[in-house]
């Protein structure tokens, strides 16, 4: 069953309904992010981690309408342990600036 063009409602209900589990869905994201590489979409990938978590939630279920429901954010954003250009563009940007008045 592909998951490819499901709304978040029906991928809930899926997952609600035990027609696929959180591994499952995590995984086939996953392998149509790689089978359209081409595209160069994503610039960081997490799949260990979300992998983990998946199971995680297969195991115990959370009560919230979004758990195990994958998502794409652009790069603005910060997070711990992942590469992050957005912000390396900003550090650059700060350095550079505060080299250049020392000067």
């Amino acid at each position: 069953m592909s998951i490819q063009f499901k709304t978040i409602k029906q991928l809930g209900k899926m997952l609600n309904n035990k027609e696929i589990s959180h591994v499952e869905l995590i995984q086939e994201t996953f392998s149509l992010i790689k089978k359209n590489n081409h595209l160069n979409a994503f610039v960081t990938l997490n799949e260990q981690e979300s992998l983990k978590k998946a199971e995680t939630l297969d195991k115990s279920p959370s009560s919230s309408t979004l758990a195990g429901i994958p998502i794409a954010q652009k790069d603005l954003f910060l997070y711990k342990r992942f590469a992050n250009y957005m912000w390396l563009k900003y550090v650059i940007k700060l350095y550079s600036t505060l080299f250049s008045n020392c000067y």
